[in-house]
C-alpha cells in the first residue's frame, strides 16, 4: 500500500514484534493501535510514513540478522 502512496505503516511481523518489544503495544495482534504509534512517528519527525516503515522493516531485519549469525544461535 506504502509503493502506491497511501500514507499508512504496514503492520507486518516485523513491525509488530519491535513495538511490542519497546512497549508500544501490549500484543502483536494490536494492528491498528500499531498504525496509529507509526503516524505519530511520522507527525512527530516530519518524515513521510513510508521512511519510518522502511527505517522499522531495516532495523528488524538487522536485529534478526544478527540474532540468526550470533555464536549462540547455534547451542
Amino acid at each position: 500500500m506504502t509503493e502506491i502512496g497511501l500514507p499508512v505503516l504496514k503492520p507486518d511481523r516485523v513491525i509488530t514484534r519491535i513495538f511490542k518489544r519497546i512497549g508500544l503495544i501490549e500484543s502483536e495482534d494490536q494492528l491498528l493501535k500499531t498504525v496509529i504509534h507509526g503516524r505519530k512517528f511520522s507527525q512527530e519527525t516530519g518524515l513521510p510514513i513510508r521512511y519510518i516503515d522502511i527505517i522499522f522493516a531495516i532495523y528488524g531485519q538487522m536485529v534478526s540478522s544478527a540474532v540468526n549469525n550470533s555464536p549462540l544461535s547455534a547451542v
